[in-house]
């Protein structure tokens, strides 16, 4: 079982913490901009709650990625190759941002931090002015990690669509070990 990244691929750590990392962004996504101005709606108290389900995972994700870089792309275009890890190191540091961001926030504006039943209060003073900042940070943040998001979207369907490379399959099915020949069904 491949479990790191090779210079080739991505091995099942990568895989797992994308896809994981993924679903997460999503129902972040969809839950946070679901919340207005309500300061314990059943929105934010989701959006908490898979935010601090997942925390951890998050910030193994970032490092994990920082950790192993990226394999190496063997097509024709480096320049998309570039675009593509541009693209994942800005999302992964928008990500460390709203990781930062969003606890400061809530607590900075004296509001706890919900995870199902359970409110983590503030250990910080209130501080209506940083509130206001960081606010601002994290919903600036999470559209930029929408525009980021389409934009790597847009890549997978050129590479599946028009290029009809295996660069999508990388995300699906580990790389094969260094020096081990790939099956003719992994190719």
């Amino acid at each position: 079982m491949q479990l790191r990244d090779t210079p080739g691929g991505y091995g099942w750590i990568s895989i797992g913490l994308h896809w994981i990392t993924a679903l997460g962004i999503f129902a972040l996504l969809f839950a946070g901009s679901s919340i207005g101005d309500e300061t314990a709606s059943p929105a934010l108290r989701l959006h908490t709650t898979i935010a601090l389900c997942l925390y951890a995972v998050f910030w193994w994700r970032i490092a994990w990625r920082i950790r192993q870089g990226h394999p190496t792309f063997a097509g024709p275009t480096r320049i998309s190759h570039r675009l593509a890890v541009l693209v994942h190191y800005a999302l992964i540091g928008a990500v460390a941002v709203m990781l930062v961001s969003g606890p400061l926030m809530a607590w900075s504006g004296d509001r706890p931090l919900m995870l199902f039943s359970w409110e983590i209060p503030s250990p910080i003073p209130v501080n209506a002015k940083a509130f206001g900042m960081l606010r601002s940070i994290h919903a600036w943040t999470a559209a930029f990690i929408g525009l980021c998001v389409t934009v790597h979207i847009c890549g997978v369907l050129k590479h599946m669509i028009v290029d009809r490379d295996d660069v999508f399959d990388r995300i699906m099915v580990p790389a094969a070990q260094a020096g081990a020949p790939r099956r003719q069904s992994d190719r």
